[in-house]
């Protein structure tokens, strides 16, 4: 591993006061990037790697090659012994990448050696990059009289270079090694026992019988015991870059972390971060950077930033679900510990607000002291209605007495069922439907059905032929009793029995328990018809006394006999001039058909049907030419005729006719004549 030196320089004190002199941009000096020296220094031999930090460009690389081993002569060939060479020096000032890795060789030390015609070993080479951008070579070994030279620089490589000092020859007792070359010239040669000086930075050679001084010092000899080089060195110096970062914070806030850091150019620095007060959060820093924690990487100046901080605001945000509605500011700005306004949930019809997404049930909600953001959703649910149906005294219901319903839906059937004796009223909204359906439901509903005693009605009549004394129309509550009643029958009748075959009177009716009518009926009391006939005939009824009651319609039919033609009734009969008639029965009654004989037929008779045929033939004619004449006459003919001939109902018919023709020839003749008339004109 390297040895790290630092020097430190007065860069800031220089670069102050070439600034203030205006000297300062003739040199290299930056006022936002300086530090110590920094040498790096690799003194044992092996392979190594350097990799240039950030922001440095140009290192003084140094090199001193190994020093060689130390030769002594194989005891049996005497006690002489003689140094070796010193490495050489190089040194460059090199520009380097930053971040590029560089190789780094530092020689190794010479091993000394016994005997005749067995040479110590050389001393190796060191290098930074390659051997051929800065190197120095290693000393060389004694063997048979050639003396340990050191190295050379003409065959190193750098701006600056120098040989190593070379071993002192045979000497009984051990030469001196030589001296290591310096970064101000050649390394000094061994003399007898003494180890040559090195120069500025170089080893010295080892005296008789010791090693070699780090770095690249030659080894000394010493009878029997010779002793080896030392090894090489390579030495890195370079000023590093360096800036400051500074971090502070604004109002409202603080920092967490390393807020003054001094960073290498390239480097990264550790993170910081903003930390805002209650209620406030970080907005950016003063570079406009926003990110928290912050950790500047890769810098390339000083950072000198603020952390800014704000009032938070939170955002209050409502919706509504499927089925309502919101009133109010559904996106609202609150700062931290502000209060929003009243937002209120409104469900649609048939809709009932049921919470918010957050589980409250709030309504209207206002949300206050806001400590974060609010995103809810007002949820609704159908509104269920109860339908509670009861029964009143003297009643029960059947059906589902006790329903929940979706509002707009339907509920089931209810029947109201009264007690015995009484009756369904309504129900306590005034409605009458029963059974009862509530469809549409918008609404709870509680409703009892009410019940009233049963009023009946009793009902008396008369069948006729007489009269009811007392209440004949009767209203009695189920149960009760009616006040009685008595069929009165008119003059000449008699009560029979009532419509329910009751013979009871008075009656009265007790224990009602339906509608009740009853009609009383009368018959009349017995009479006696007697029927007699006067003359050669009989009738229907026969002739003689028949029983019947008052009141009784009695058909009756006189039927002549031969010879004999009916004249007329006698009595209370409806027609006594029709053989066929009848008497309403008032009590007893006596009726006599009388019949008389038909008179034979006379000359005068005969004439008379003569006249009247020939009379009717002669009318019709004349009214064919005296049409205003003959229609007077027909009528006078008929009267007459019917007159004359009454007696004879055969001939009063046939007269009848005749007269009906003559009119109806009267007719015709009139209209042919009013035809004639308009044709003459």
């Amino acid at each position: 591993m390297p040895k790290l030196t630092k020097v430190k320089l007065l860069s800031s004190l220089l670069a102050i006061l070439l600034i203030a002199s205006g000297l300062g941009s003739q040199f290299f000096f930056s006022p936002v990037a300086q530090a110590d020296t920094v040498t790096l220094t690799w003194s044992t031999h092996g392979s190594y790697s350097w990799t240039c930090p950030g922001g440095v460009t140009t290192a003084i690389v140094e090199t001193w090659g190994a020093g060689a081993g130390g030769w002594d002569n194989n005891p049996n060939w005497g006690s002489s012994a003689a140094g070796a060479g010193a490495g050489a020096y190089s040194k460059s000032t090199l520009a380097v990448t930053p971040g590029v890795s560089y190789d780094i060789v530092v020689g190794q030390a010479g091993a000394h050696a016994h005997g005749y015609n067995n040479p110590s070993q050389d001393g190796g080479d060191s290098y930074f990059n390659t051997s051929t951008t800065v190197m120095s070579k290693g000393g060389k070994g004694y063997m048979n009289d050639n003396i340990g030279v050191g190295g050379l620089a003409s065959q190193g490589y750098g701006d600056t270079k120098y040989s190593g000092g070379s071993g002192a020859g045979e000497i009984s007792g051990g030469g001196g090694g030589g001296g290591a070359a310096g970064s101000t010239g050649n390394g000094n040669d061994g003399s007898g026992n003494t180890g040559g000086n090195g120069n500025d930075g170089g080893g010295k050679g080892g005296d008789g019988g010791s090693s070699g001084v780090s770095p690249g010092g030659g080894a000394g000899g010493g009878y029997n015991n010779g002793s080896a080089g030392a090894d090489g060195q390579v030495k890195i110096t370079y000023t590093p870059c360096t800036y400051s970062l500074t971090y502070s914070a604004g109002s409202h806030g603080s920092l967490s972390g390393n807020t003054s850091q001094t960073v290498s150019c390239g480097g990264n620095g550790t993170a910081v971060t903003a930390i805002p007060d209650s209620c406030y959060h970080f907005i950016e820093w003063s570079d406009t950077s926003t990110q928290n924690p912050r950790q500047d990487d890769s810098v390339s100046g000083n950072i000198s930033v603020t952390a800014s901080f704000a009032i938070t605001t939170y955002s209050f945000t409502y919706s509504a679900g499927s089925h309502g509605s919101l009133s109010g500011n559904t996106s609202q700005t609150v700062p931290c510990g502000g209060n929003g306004t009243a937002v209120t949930a409104i469900p649609d019809s048939c809709y009932h607000f049921t919470q918010w997404s957050d589980t409250s049930t709030q309504n209207p909600r206002q949300d206050g002291n806001a400590s974060g953001a609010i995103n809810v959703i007002a949820s609704f649910a159908i509104t269920d209605y109860s339908l509670t149906y009861s029964a009143g005294a003297h009643g029960s219901l059947s059906g589902n007495t006790s329903q929940t319903v979706p509002c707009g839906g339907n509920g089931t059937a209810v029947t109201a069922i009264p007690d015995s004796c009484y009756h369904f009223t309504e129900w306590s909204d005034s409605y009458t439907v029963n059974p009862r359906q509530d469809n549409h439901i918008t609404g709870n509903l509680t409703l009892t059905a009410l019940f009233g005693i049963t009023d009946y009605s009793l009902v008396y009549l008369s069948g006729g032929d007489g009269n009811i004394e007392g209440d004949t129309s009767q209203t009695v509550p189920c149960g009760g009793n009616g006040t009685a009643v008595t069929a009165i029958p008119d003059w000449g009748y008699t009560f029979s029995h009532w419509s329910d075959l009751s013979e009871v009177n008075p009656r009265q009716d007790n224990n009602i328990t339906m509608e009740e009518s009853y009609t009383a009926y009368f018959v009349g009391n017995p009479v006696v018809l007697t029927i007699n006939v006067i003359g050669n005939g009989t009738t229907s009824p026969a002739p003689g006394e028949w029983a019947t009651i008052i009141g009784t319609s009695v058909g009756l039919a006189a039927i002549p006999g031969t010879g004999y033609d009916f004249t007329a009734w006698s009595g209370s009969v409806d027609n006594y001039l029709n053989a066929d008639t009848f008497i309403t029965m008032t009590g007893n009654e006596t009726v006599t058909a009388t019949f008389t004989p038909i008179s034979p037929t006379t000359a005068k008779d005969l004439m008379l049907m003569c006249f009247t045929l020939i009379v009717s033939i002669g009318l019709a004619l004349a009214g064919a030419y005296f049409p205003f004449f003959f229609l007077p006459a027909s009528m006078a003919w008929i009267l007459l005729g019917a007159e004359f001939t009454k007696a004879w109902l055969s001939w009063f018919i046939i007269c009848i006719m005749i007269g009906i023709i003559m009119i109806a020839l009267f007719f015709l003749a009139a209209a042919g004549a009013f035809k004639g008339k308009r044709k003459m004109r």
